[in-house]
């Protein structure tokens, strides 16, 4: 009997198992939220044997990219917050599922979930997400302008006066600029992170803004008036993290940057984006495949505003939450930056070793001794790991050893988290506990005195149920992206003690506990301006005004330029509120100097109460006797103590010297050639001093290809006058050898009799693709779909090349009722369907170089709307539902009953 009993329950549960609840290997993200009319809002909603009723229920339990799954059934529309929860692309609701397959098939005719009440304007793209819209009951609110598009334009500058800045409620934040999601490439329909980058070569400022399709880099050079310089595309994702490296290259006589961008729940990689074409365009030059996924990228050991590392350690680009090693962290080189390589990796990890987040800081006092710390002190990574934070000694690049874990009340989810510049204090967020706890903002605040024990220090708790999500300290200032609450500045003074400063609303729809507005914050572009990114809008530039009437500290001078040989004092000055005895620190960024090039050291100014007189600091410009060019270096103020920071907390410093003469360069690296088609160009730009003549040769070299065979001889000079900065081109060209062979490779080298004419890309690497060789691309249109009259699907089609050639692509319809394709050269695009029944066809056909095509057809079923079920009644599947839970529970007693008699 106790068999019997154990093979049938075996076998019930063996059925059961099929519909198991999906199981991830590190967060609380990409789960599945489920909804039904006869639910009970309990538990958090993942359980599909156990949904839940509301929505609104049901997003106090969710994370970001969590989707929440409706079953058949009805549902009221009322209010403009309900309309945003169903609009987010954050958490996106979906549609069309059954209980009677467990949510595993969305289906929207088999499985009509009516929507009421839904506002005209956006009847489409809620049918899109599975709805059947009935728009025969009134919408009882006005629709929020918004909701209603009219943000899909850029916002004029406004002061914030009256507690508004235009529309957006604010406190001592001024609006300098808005670019909307729509001025993006693509027009992505959401932003995540957010990054600042400084040219040090021009001054220019700029934004780096992680999209739901992909990384804009934005021009500030106007800061009214921002503008897109460039784009690189990748996987749709919800979450990007990006971060910028610049370092002087002594050979090139310039600053060069590159971004790093990891995207989570993609395929990306590591992205590295070439920033050293600014501010004419950005070129992707790699992606690292170590890892397909990462949640967060960091540099350690650099300067946040100029990106530029500090001394003397190198910078490591650390990776937090990646599909290897169980998202525990690991390490980049940056040797090479265009190209990193893998450094520091953990050894045996478990799914407790997964990391989120991290930030690092440098420990140069007494507690250094905690860590087996080299002569410049001990880099402490901090980790943010869901339910801790850990402290890890990375002084060494290749071992990372833990030298704490904590973890406090109410933890839910340690998301992120910054240090104080005096270094003995952690600012530590948790995206989680709002929403679960019932929470206002909720900011904790710990002592780091001893790295081994961390202790909970503060609490600050906001106005507001907004998520804080990710902060960064600038001074006393600590800049919080707090989503549907905007900007939040903090005067952290007293860091166990905030209080806030200003605030600036980039979401006035609503306050609440929800994944919607100010994703990330950046603090720390040298102008003063502060960036942020909102998921629902875009980019704000904005300008902090909590400095007015207080105390502040800051350079007199921005620039300066001073001779080998001399002693030249930086001027810095104290203005607003005097009463109080003040001090500052300050230290020295090398830059491109090194020590022979001054003598200096770190120090402290400080004033006495009443006393508003300038203080100085001295550095000794050494004279080396070397002829070189310009040299520049920084200091930093920070730290204050009874004062703040002025926006002029970086000065520059540029020692004079030879003028650094003009320079050419490809403005790519490498281009493919197609032998027997028309020939292509290439560009040569004039870099550096654009005012005096320039002349550079330029040769083709025979690599696995020959010039003379597979391409014509080529050489010749070119030559800019003084003030032509126009770029000059060379005309490439293939020769037909009729043999079939491989891609073949040559060289076109760049040459002058003053090697400081040159800068790389010096050398342009070119790819002969043979027509003999040439093989037929593969076209894919995808599934065969079914959809409601005047609904719209999308069309995932695909393209395959053996050669890896670039194709293009066409959508044609071939037959049936009229549809509309939104875009028919996009591989990936939307079909809206027309009122007409029936079955259309359309065809995808994709071209490789060579103009050989391939075509394949999909097939849409265009079927009448749904007619809407009598009020109050449901069709979720509830009954058979519960039987099978009845069905389970008596097998379940059964055993149990049997087992006692047995036992």
């Amino acid at each position: 009997m106790k068999t019997i009993g154990l093979s049938t329950l075996a076998l019930i549960l063996g059925c059961l198992q099929g519909f198991s609840q999906d199981v991830f290997a590190h967060a609380e993200h990409d789960k599945a939220r489920f909804l039904a009319p006869q639910g009970k809002d309990q538990g958090d909603c993942s359980n599909r044997f156990r949904p839940c009723a509301t929505l609104s229920y049901a997003l106090a339990q969710v994370n970001k990219g969590d989707s929440i799954l409706l079953a058949a059934g009805s549902y009221q529309l009322n209010d403009d917050t309900t309309l945003t929860d169903l609009l987010s692309t954050t958490v996106p609701v979906k549609a069309g599922y059954s209980q009677l397959d467990q949510y595993r098939q969305q289906d929207p005719v088999t499985n009509p979930t009516y929507l009421l009440g839904v506002p005209a304007e956006f009847a489409d793209v809620l049918s899109r997400a599975g709805f059947t819209v009935i728009r025969d009951q009134q919408y009882t609110h006005e629709v929020a302008p918004t909701l209603a598009g009219k943000q899909q334009s850029a916002i004029t500058s406004a002061t914030c006066s009256g507690g508004m800045a235009g529309e957006y409620p604010c406190d001592n934040v001024d609006l300098v600029a808005h670019l909307p999601l729509s001025a993006f490439a693509g027009s992505p329909s959401a932003a995540n992170d957010i990054w600042g980058h400084v040219d040090l070569n021009t001054g220019i400022e700029y934004a780096l803004i992680g999209l739901r399709n992909g990384t804009s880099v934005v021009s500030l050079q106007d800061p009214n008036n921002p503008v897109v310089v460039g784009s690189v595309s990748g996987d749709n994702t919800v979450w990007r993290d990006i971060k910028v490296y610049q370092y002087y290259d002594a050979e090139q006589l310039r600053w060069m940057a590159y971004a790093y961008v990891t995207a989570d729940s993609a395929s990306d990689g590591l992205v590295t984006i070439d920033l050293n074409n600014l501010p004419d365009s950005i070129e992707l030059v790699d992606r690292n495949t170590h890892f397909a996924s990462a949640h967060n990228v960091y540099i350690s050991n650099v300067d946040y505003s100029t990106n530029s590392p500090l001394n003397p350690d190198p910078a490591q680009l650390i990776i937090a939450g990646a599909n290897q090693f169980r998202g525990a962290h690991y390490s980049f080189s940056l040797a090479t930056p265009s190209a990193p390589t893998v450094g520091f990796t953990p050894g045996t990890t478990t799914a407790n070793d997964y990391s989120h987040d991290v930030s690092s800081v440098l420990i140069t006092d007494s507690r250094a001794q905690q860590c087996p710390a080299n002569d410049n002190g001990c880099s402490v990574l901090l980790d943010f790991n869901e339910s801790t934070f850990n402290l890890w000694d990375m002084t060494a690049p290749e071992a990372h050893s833990k030298l704490s874990s904590t973890t406090y009340n109410q933890a839910e989810y340690v998301h992120s988290g910054w240090w104080s510049e005096d270094k003995h204090y952690i600012f530590v967020h948790d995206e989680l506990d709002e929403s679960r706890r019932g929470l206002n903002t909720t900011l904790r605040i710990f002592d780091i005195s001893d790295l081994q024990d961390p202790e909970l220090a503060g609490i600050w708790t906001g106005p507001t149920a907004a998520i804080d999500h990710n902060g960064f300290v600038r001074g006393n200032k600590y800049y919080m992206s707090n989503y549907e609450r905007g900007l939040t500045i903090l005067d952290i003074s007293q860091p166990s003690n905030p209080l806030e400063a200003g605030f600036f609303d980039t979401f006035p729809t609503r306050t609440s506990n929800n994944f919607n507005g100010a994703w990330g914050v950046y603090p720390y572009l040298p102008s003063g301006l502060i960036l942020i990114s909102d998921i629902n809008r875009g980019l704000f530039v904005l300008r902090d005004n909590t400095l007015t009437e207080q105390s502040q500290v800051g350079f007199r001078d921005a620039n300066i330029i001073a001779d080998e040989g001399a002693q030249i004092t930086l001027q810095v000055q104290r203005q607003g509120d005097a009463s109080g005895a003040a001090s500052v620190k300050f230290d020295v960024l090398h830059g491109a100097t090194d020590d022979a090039d001054m003598t200096f050291s770190s120090g402290e100014l400080s004033w006495a109460a009443g006393d508003s007189s300038d203080k100085t600091i001295t550095v000794n410009i050494n004279n080396d006797g070397i002829t070189e060019p310009q040299e520049t270096f920084f200091v930093r103020l920070n730290t204050p103590q009874g004062t703040q920071l002025a926006a002029k907390n970086l000065q520059q410093v540029t020692i004079d010297g030879v003028p650094v003469p003009s320079a050419a360069a490809f403005t790519q690296t490498q281009i493919t050639l197609y032998e027997g088609l028309p020939d292509q160009s290439v560009s040569v730009k004039k870099a550096r001093n654009k005012d005096d003549i320039l002349l550079v040769n330029y040769t083709l070299e025979s690599d696995s290809g020959v010039a003379g065979e597979d391409m014509p001889l080529l050489s010749g000079t070119l030559e800019w006058q003084a003030g032509d900065n126009a770029n000059k081109t060379i005309a490439l060209a293939t020769l037909d050898d009729a043999i079939a062979e491989g891609t073949e490779v040559l060289v076109l080298r760049l040459s002058a009799d003053n090697e400081l004419n040159l800068v790389q890309p010096a050398e342009l690497t070119i790819r002969i693709r043979d027509d003999e060789s040439n093989q037929a691309p593969i076209a894919d249109a995808g599934a065969n779909q079914q959809g409601y009259q005047n609904s719209t699907l999308q069309l995932s089609g695909n393209g395959n090349d053996a050669d890896n050639d670039s194709l293009t692509s066409l959508w044609q319809q071939l037959d049936g009722p009229a549809v509309t394709i939104a875009d028919p050269s996009a591989l990936q695009t939307s079909v809206t369907l027309g009122n007409t029944t029936g079955t259309a066809t359309l065809q995808l056909t994709v071209t490789d170089p060579f103009g050989v095509q391939s075509s394949d057809t999909v097939s849409i079923n265009i079927q009448a709307r749904a007619t809407p079920p009598p009020p109050g009644s449901s069709s979720g599947g509830g009954s058979i539902y519960s039987l099978l839970i009845m069905m389970t529970a008596a097998l379940l007693a059964r055993f149990r009953a049997h087992s006692r008699r047995d036992w």
